[in-house]
C-alpha cells in the first residue's frame, strides 16, 4: 500500500469511527448491514467492547424484536458453555430467511437467482 494510500485509508477509518462514537449507544445496532457493505462493523464491535458488552440492539426485522449481541470472548464463553442459564432456542439468526424468501419470490417471481 502507498504512503497515500495508507493516509486516506487511516482517514477513512478515522471518519468511521467517529460517526460510530456520534450514535446514542441505545441506537448502535451491530446487524446494521451497511456496517458489512462498508467494512465498517468492526468500529461497532470496538464501541460495545468497550462501552457495553453485552449490548440489547432492537431489530429493523419485522418478528425479531430485541436481541442480544455479546461482544467479549469471556462473555461469549460463558453463554456458550452454560446451556441451562442461556438458550437459543428461538435461533441465533437475525433474519426469518422463509419470509424474506417469500417477500423475493412475489417480489420477482421466482426464488431462483
Amino acid at each position: 500500500m502507498s504512503p497515500i494510500a495508507s493516509v486516506e485509508s487511516a482517514a477513512i477509518g478515522a471518519a468511521a469511527r467517529a460517526r460510530t462514537a456520534a450514535v446514542p449507544l441505545a441506537e448502535l445496532n451491530p446487524a446494521d448491514p451497511q456496517g458489512f457493505v462498508d467494512d465498517t462493523v468492526g468500529y461497532v464491535f470496538e464501541r460495545l467492547r468497550r462501552e457495553d458488552p453485552v449490548h440489547r440492539s432492537h431489530s429493523p426485522i419485522p418478528g425479531i424484536d430485541t436481541y442480544w449481541s455479546v461482544t467479549r470472548y469471556r462473555d461469549i464463553m460463558q453463554v456458550d458453555t452454560s446451556h441451562g442459564v442461556y438458550s437459543s432456542e428461538d435461533g441465533i439468526t437475525l433474519m426469518d430467511f422463509r419470509r424474506t424468501e417469500v417477500a423475493d419470490v412475489h417480489r420477482h417471481g421466482s426464488s431462483q437467482a
